[in-house]
């Protein structure tokens, strides 16, 4: 296996570069927003970000998505992913409920697009489907894991020691969740919806890499990852229902 470090790089390179460049064209008025270009931007941004690893895969790795970077499920990781899913959630809601006074104007990063072929295609298919698997990838299946074998290997031809591995394994987890966090760092707008997302991310980010770590592979923290972002699309769906 050849890939490492430059790969994870470029895979982050390649998911921010499109989205940024179409932040700034809204931006300056280049192009008029609508929500067409803004789903085609994010669609672009995510296809680049998995052919990076693919790439990787075959020409400097082994071969496989499964074999490099864990990309594989068993059945067991739905049920796994669910629960984990729904206790993130809880998690957050709680240490989001100490900070209450504090985010009033806090903002949430998904949108419920009033029209049905957009609320499925930006409000379901991106976050729900497309951003579950792609960012998992990135962050557990790249960084996470090129972090960990850097740090694993050594010139020493000795088999590295469990306080390394140890070690190895908490840093590339917490360098994972900070590679996590930072992709979502242009929906922070204000210090209330840094506190959100920012308890959002950490606390999904820290759960998805271990049990990407204690079971080997992806399936289960894509799950997990899914059910976190659906239950958020579905609660905003509701939200206009349960409000007076």
């Amino acid at each position: 296996m050849r890939w490492g470090l430059p790969t994870a790089v470029l895979t982050i390179v390649g998911i921010v570069l499109p989205l940024a460049v179409l932040i700034l064209l809204f931006g300056f008025g280049v192009l008029p927003y609508s929500a067409g270009l803004a789903f085609a931007g994010a669609l672009a941004s995510y296809l680049v970000a998995l052919i990076v690893p693919f790439a990787a895969s075959r020409l400097r790795g082994l071969g496989t998505m499964a074999a490099d970077f864990g990309l594989r499920f068993r059945w067991i990781d739905v049920p796994i992913g669910i629960g984990l899913g729904i206790a993130v959630r809880v998690v957050i809601l709680f240490v989001l409920a100490a900070f209450a006074p504090l985010l009033q104007d806090a903002q949430g990063n998904l949108d419920i697009d009033p029209d049905p072929l957009w609320f499925v295609l930006s409000s379901v298919l991106i976050p729900v489907v497309v951003a579950p698997l792609v960012e998992e990838v990135l962050c557990r299946g790249v960084v996470m894991r090129a972090v960990r074998n850097r740090m694993l290997r050594g010139r020493s031809e000795w088999a590295p020691t469990r306080g390394r591995r140890i070690w190895a394994m908490v840093f590339s987890v917490l360098a994972s969740t900070a590679v996590f966090a930072l992709l979502h760092g242009h929906q922070m707008v204000n210090p209330a919806t840094i506190v959100t997302l920012g308890v959002t991310t950490v606390t999904a980010g820290l759960a998805h890499g271990w049990i990407a770590t204690i079971t080997g592979r992806l399936g289960a923290a894509i799950v997990s990852h899914a059910t976190l972002n659906g239950s958020a699309v579905l609660l905003l769906a509701l939200l206009p229902l349960l409000t007076p």
